[in-house]
């Protein structure tokens, strides 16, 4: 998909307003197109299920981990299952990194700094 400079968004309102007086559906699908290009893209979005395959952890584990916070989540609708976005993801990852160590324990240091680390990754995102 190509994306629209500003010049292009500009170009296409004057078109809409043009043709606004002679053809008012053509105007109405430019605004639409207009609208809809502007909103930035959805993110994808995970079931439990297939976030439990990436991660390697059971379906409830993913549940658990959304219910206590560690993992974002959210319901399409009120009695819908949770869907998982693929960004929130990569901070599961960021602190498999601790798990998946030797079996020798992180220093003190090397643990608040992952930590500190993850965090500086998730306030950039």
């Amino acid at each position: 998909m190509t994306t629209l400079t500003s010049a292009d968004i500009a170009e296409l309102e004057t078109l809409a307003q043009e043709v606004k007086a002679s053809r008012p559906h053509a105007a109405r699908l430019l605004r639409r197109l207009l609208r809809s290009a502007a909103r930035p893209a959805q993110e994808t979005l995970l079931t439990t299920t297939e976030a439990a395959r990436i991660l390697g952890v059971s379906d409830q584990t993913v549940r658990n981990w959304a219910d206590s916070g560690w993992l974002p989540s959210r319901r399409l609708h009120r009695l819908g299952r949770r869907m998982i976005p693929e960004s929130g993801l990569r901070s599961v990852e960021a602190f498999d990194q601790v798990r998946l160590t030797p079996k020798k324990a992180l220093a003190e240091e090397d643990a608040v700094e992952l930590v500190r680390r993850h965090r500086r990754e998730r306030a950039r995102s």
